[in-house]
């Protein structure tokens, strides 16, 4: 097949285009470089989260992998672009990937990409039986990445509010209510955290109704998951809210202890057990030397971000996901 992608790209004085490798060595200097300058400008390296960077392009097969970037007068790596593809029983998805260094921002180069990637994207998936979307999923959404994304016709899907709070504020008194009682988890309360799990957000819009066992890989399949400082809350020997716990690793220059998840049984709420469990865990995380407390909370859950804010969380950046349906 022709590929037809690169007609998309323009002209811009100062850059060319062209794909990465075969010798990747040649770039991995300027990837990182890269990645390190988009994290410190999109608030994404202190409290990063785990997704694939430009830098990870060093250790993959580039051969399997579409790529395009944006390379400066002096061979520098501007911005960059790569496609990866997930064939499900029904549904293919093209994701699409990409970073613009901060310096070179607002000149037309990540709009570019993004054209190049649909295209290349198009072309991939042309002749498929399956239904096919495109894909992006942005852990450090801006204005501009929003614009550009809804000037190309894509669909917000999902987004969330990333909130911190800095350990070494004052941590707020919010005792735990009289009666309640805390259990950290173990392998007999497993059963207790996911039927309070399911209680406390069954409601809620997008509940993926996980089994046990695909709940459970959610939770403790993590590395960053710790045990002892996940808390399952009880009123009168019944479960009633609970609280899961991630801890970044040693190696972190700041650290930050997140929750990933934080529920309770709606006949307990409003009760103040959740703002006592939150700083429970900024205590906790305090006597360990952590640097930050940090959450998610949906864009639509008014309650929780209420509540957050409460004890003291802000919003620090936000994260979403948007989607183009193309057959």
């Amino acid at each position: 097949m022709t590929d037809t992608s690169h007609a998309v790209l323009p002209s811009f004085a100062g850059y060319s285009w062209r794909a990465l490798g075969p010798d990747i060595a040649a770039d991995a200097a300027s990837l990182v470089a890269l990645t390190a300058a988009a994290d410190r400008a999109d608030n994404n390296e202190i409290l990063a989260v785990p997704v694939q960077q430009p830098g990870d392009l060093v250790s993959v097969d580039l051969t399997k992998i579409p790529t395009m970037s944006a390379i400066t007068a002096d061979g520098e790596i501007a911005g960059v672009a790569w496609i990866t593809l997930e064939e499900g029983n029904t549904e293919i998805v093209a994701s699409l990937h990409g970073r613009v260094h901060p310096a070179h921002r607002r000149q037309g180069i990540g709009s570019a990409l993004l054209r190049w990637s649909e295209a290349k994207a198009l072309e991939m998936l042309a002749g498929q039986p399956k239904a096919a979307k495109l894909f992006i999923r942005n852990e450090t959404l801006t204005d501009d990445a929003r614009k550009i994304y809804a000037e190309h016709g894509f669909d917000l899907s999902f987004i969330e509010h990333v909130m911190r709070r800095s350990l070494t504020e004052p941590v707020p008194d919010y005792p735990m209510p009289e009666g309640i009682s805390v259990r950290a988890w173990s392998t007999e309360l497993i059963s207790d955290f996911y039927g309070t799990y399911n209680a406390a957000f069954a409601e809620r819009p997008y509940f993926p109704h996980w089994s046990l066992a695909e709940w459970l890989d959610w939770v403790a399949g993590d590395e960053d998951f710790r045990p002892d400082l996940t808390w399952l809350a009880f009123d009168n020997r019944q479960p009633v809210a609970f609280q899961i716990t991630d801890v970044d690793p040693i190696h972190k220059p700041a650290r930050t202890g997140w929750i990933p998840q934080l529920g309770s049984h709606p006949t307990v709420r409003r009760r103040g057990i959740s703002a006592a469990l939150l700083v429970k865990a900024m205590n906790a995380f305090r006597a360990e030397g952590l640097d930050y407390i940090a959450l998610m909370v949906n864009d639509n859950n008014a309650k929780a971000q209420a509540l957050y804010r409460k004890v003291g969380l802000e919003v620090f950046r936000y994260r979403g996901k948007y989607e183009k349906r193309i057959k």
